[in-house]
């Protein structure tokens, strides 16, 4: 049975997280950007491999990350035992409500959703603070280039990558600084590559039919465009792959752009 998921990590800190180790030995994917900017938001797409019934408990990956300027870090952990799955989470030299530093938590499994894991400021007495909620925070302030036109604001974040074979695309992330009433996705090819690219776009922390938008393909200096409608005030997230077919190194721009009309963004 096939197994797959994504988690939201959810970044409250003043602290940027800094991928130290990322390693997998029972994963097809396990796709995690290498830098998660403070007071931001990211998504991580995870997929199993599918192996045989075993009584044994196995580590099939592990991802580090380290809190800039500290010596604080989390570790996420991806056991199996069968087809019995689960995260966790293992702390070093920090703590968090109801656990103590060096101390492993579960953060259990929900096969074909979304797990949420949120980092938050440090109470009197704490050094950070680790809490799984299921919703969103809220609050944060809308990043990116913006455009206004006839009433109209278009905001944009974009990605420029270079890679080979299969590159995993940044976390692309529009807050929710407004009612977005749809975004547009643009995808640009370059002369000489065939490429493959299969995204997902989290709405509001969650996965819906309109999320997975898999086999677009850029031929050469192909540009394509997506449009998805949206309807409501919410963050956007786009993550996914992008494979050269060609096989050899290759580069490639994505941008996601969130647009709203101009009487329906939050002030503040």
């Amino acid at each position: 049975m096939r197994q797959e998921g994504y988690i939201v990590l959810i970044n409250e800190t003043d602290y940027d997280w800094i991928m130290a180790r990322n390693f997998k030995l029972r994963m097809k994917q396990f796709c995690f950007p290498e830098c998660i900017r403070g007071q931001s938001e990211a998504v991580a797409y995870l997929e199993w491999e599918e192996v045989g019934k075993s009584c044994e408990e196995n580590l099939a990956a592990a991802v580090c990350y380290e809190l800039a300027g500290t010596e604080s870090s989390f570790t996420l952990l991806a056991y199996e035992e069968g087809n019995e799955k689960d995260l966790r989470v293992y702390f070093e030299k920090m703590s968090a409500r109801g656990l103590k530093d060096k101390e492993t938590t579960s953060l259990g499994w929900v096969n074909g959703g979304t797990l949420r894991l949120i980092l938050s400021k440090p109470e009197e007495g704490e050094l950070h603070r680790l809490e799984i909620y299921p919703d969103y925070s809220e609050g944060f302030q809308a990043a990116g280039k913006k455009e206004h036109k006839e009433n109209i604001i278009k905001t944009s974040v974009s990605w420029n990558g270079s890679f080979y074979g299969v590159g995993s695309i940044d976390n692309l992330c529009l807050f929710d600084s407004c009612c977005w009433e749809e975004c547009e996705i643009i995808l640009n090819g370059y002369p000489g590559e065939y490429i493959r690219c299969s995204l997902t776009l989290v709405i509001g922390g969650e996965l819906t039919s309109k999320s997975f938008l898999k086999d677009i393909y850029l031929n050469g200096a192909e540009e394509n465009h997506l449009t998805v409608h949206i309807g409501q005030q919410t963050t956007l997230i786009l993550a996914g792959t992008a494979e050269n077919l060609n096989g050899a190194e290759a580069r490639a721009d994505i941008t996601l752009t969130g647009i709203c009309k101009e009487n329906s963004q939050v002030n503040g």
